[in-house]
């Protein structure tokens, strides 16, 4: 008699269950904005991409130095509605590099960053002061929200 409530209190439980579908998962892989460019004396540099869709996102700056003992490079995060006009995000972090190799990360949710990018567009804009020579390596990460 034990079993048979048992059983009917398992079939109970199990038609009272939710039922949960599986969800698909769009992978976006890192996309690479710079890889190439070397940075010497008084320049400045942009590196974009047009965000479709709203995604978590993060940014990062991997400054490998090269050559020279006095270098500087800042780096800014910035957004654009129309692709032209661009501002530099609002509670955005300079990144600030010299000579040493350096990572900057600037990431959704962190400080006063939007944790979701709504702008069409993203730039990294780099200014390269000093007579060093260094490099960006700029990525992005998006992933779905």
């Amino acid at each position: 008699m034990k079993k048979i409530i048992v059983f009917y209190l398992i079939a109970i439980l199990a038609a009272m269950a939710p039922r949960v579908t599986a969800q698909s998962v769009k992978v976006i892989p890192t996309v690479t904005l710079s890889s190439t460019d070397t940075m010497s004396g008084v320049v400045t540099k942009t590196y974009d991409r047009t965000i479709t869709g709203n995604y978590n996102w993060s940014v990062s700056v991997n400054w490998d130095h090269l050559s020279g003992s006095t270098d500087s490079c800042y780096c800014y995060i910035q957004e654009s509605v129309d692709g032209t006009n661009y501002v530099t995000v609002a509670g955005a972090t300079r990144a600030a590099f010299g000579v040493n190799d350096a990572t900057f990360i600037w990431s959704g949710g962190t400080g006063n960053l939007p944790v979701v990018w709504a702008p069409n567009y993203m730039r990294v804009s780099c200014s390269h002061k000093n007579t060093g020579t260094g490099r960006p390596y700029v990525k992005l990460q998006l992933k779905n929200k």
